[in-house]
């Protein structure tokens, strides 16, 4: 299978799904990730050029370390992402290019606005590839930022490849790294902390010691009568 995770940030496909992206990779399916923003905003670099730089280079090492074989920067600007014909017809454009078996985004309800203009494009888009383009494509959302308001439908056990996603979200410098804690003297790694802590929680549902957790697209032409996760 075709495979494209496409988040509103550089490390959000990283933290929601990085670990079943790494599955899909191991079993031999060709993994595609898109970044929509520029990664302007809220970092430790500076110039602005220089961090739209960092985020770049951030997004396509963690990318590498599971295998994907493409990565796609979008470059809209972070912080202004709107759901416009232009930012749609850039996603049509990706999908008739890749060609997608499955798509992975965000949920409608999430805490970002980003990232829920993200869902929008994503959905807009790949109806209109299907009637146009004739491309059937499964489309999963992955989890909401802490697990708020999200019911999971599936889960992933991505027990074995944890220590890899934590590698994946260590990548990430310019989104946590802003010195050492004045008490541990250690740079201290929230994105890590979240990631344990909400793959440890799914996990104890599903009776694993890590999973991902991910809702179904519940529109016509996106079921399946099998399983399209790892």
């Amino acid at each position: 299978m075709r495979v494209l995770a496409i988040g509103a940030h550089s490390d959000d496909m990283d933290g929601y799904c990085g670990g079943t992206l790494a599955l899909y990779a191991q079993q031999g399916h060709t993994v595609g990730i898109a970044c929509m923003t520029d990664g302007r905003a809220y970092g430790n670099v500076s110039p602005v050029e220089e961090l739209v730089a960092t985020r770049k280079r951030e997004f396509e090492q963690s990318a590498s370390l599971i295998g994907a074989s493409q990565t796609f920067w979008l470059g809209f600007s972070n912080g202004r992402l709107q759901r416009s014909n232009a930012a749609q017809q850039v996603l049509e454009d990706l999908f008739i290019q890749f060609k997608p078996d499955v798509l992975i985004t965000h949920p409608a309800d999430d805490y970002h606005p980003e990232h829920m203009t993200t869902h929008h494009l994503v959905i807009d888009a790949s109806v209109k590839t299907f009637f146009g383009n004739n491309l059937v494509t499964t489309i999963l959302f992955c989890e909401s930022e802490g697990g708020f308001n999200f019911i999971p439908d599936e889960y992933v056990d991505i027990t074995p490849v944890f220590d890899l996603k934590l590698e994946m979200m260590n990548v990430h410098h310019s989104q946590y790294d802003w010195g050492p804690d004045p008490v541990t003297g250690k740079v201290e790694n929230s994105l890590v902390d979240s990631t344990i802590d909400l793959a440890r929680f799914h996990g104890y549902q599903a009776m694993v010691k890590y999973a991902e957790v991910f809702q179904l697209c519940r529109k016509y032409g996106r079921m399946r009568t099998y399983r399209v996760l790892p």
